[in-house]
């Protein structure tokens, strides 16, 4: 069977989500809608709005699967829309949650996710529901921004400034509770010396499609942008070198 895919965010943050995909799959599109971002700090119902508007378009242009690589946009799906797309649509938090199986002598969990995400406490109710332990969350939408500007030395200040929250709970693994965190996987990991289990989110999200034999050629991986600028074409060629040969073009929805 072969699929069209298409996997929204609102910035870059999707992007490495997407470079996996696209290492076993040739028939992925990446909308990046930045003309709305950020998604985290808008209300439920202009986001209820886009996410409605964009879902319908791709699967009313032959695209079978739309992967939410957003954990905000996830969050209004899993809430609001989810019975009327069904198995169309593939939100990302729960295959987040999953990769906390294997990990030994679980008890705290930490969550870095956007103020939306946090307020809602679906994280920590999911959690909850699969594990016996306790979460400790960090709003965090000002760091978005940040990664979505890629500003290093802002990165490393939040992370400085907000992050003892997690070491003065003893926390035993980290989940990244929006996509933009997994830009920064490695100063995360480095501001807790490696010492516990980073997860990032939806990288295993590809293995859906994997053990479903739903990774077949049929077609060519593309980029779309809602807000086409040149400066954001080169910050994606400058940041994601792998993707310099994908093609990249506005589209109105």
């Amino acid at each position: 069977m072969k699929e069209r895919i298409a996997i929204i965010d609102s910035g870059i943050g999707g992007l490495p989500i997407f470079n996996q995909f696209i290492r076993h799959i040739t028939c992925v599109t990446y909308l990046a809608d930045n003309k709305f971002f950020p998604y985290g700090t808008k209300d439920d119902i202009e986001l209820i709005n886009i996410l409605d508007r964009i879902i319908f378009y791709f699967l009313n242009h032959r695209y079978q699967k739309v992967v939410l690589a957003c954990n905000t946009a996830s969050y209004i799906y899993h809430k609001y829309l989810k019975y009327k797309y069904k198995d169309c649509v593939v939100s990302i938090i729960e295959d987040t949650i999953d990769d906390l199986n294997g990990i030994n002598h679980l008890c705290n969990v930490g969550i870095v996710a956007t103020n939306h995400v946090v307020k809602s406490n679906i994280y920590s109710d999911l959690i909850k529901e699969k594990y016996p332990v306790e979460t400790i969350t960090l709003p965090a939408s000002e760091l978005v921004k940040l990664c979505e500007e890629n500003d290093k030395t802002g990165i490393e200040d939040f992370i400085k400034n907000h992050f003892h929250v997690f070491k003065t709970k003893n926390i035993d693994a980290l989940i990244l509770g929006c996509t933009h965190f997994n830009l920064i996987e490695k100063e995360i990991s480095n501001f807790f010396n490696n010492q516990i289990p980073i997860i990032c989110s939806g990288y295993s999200l590809i293995n859906q499609f994997i053990q479903n034999d739903l990774c077949l050629t049929c077609g060519r991986n593309m980029i779309y942008l809602t807000d086409y600028q040149k400066k954001y074409i080169d910050k994606i060629k400058f940041l994601f070198k792998d993707l310099r040969n994908i093609k990249i073009q506005a589209l109105n929805i």
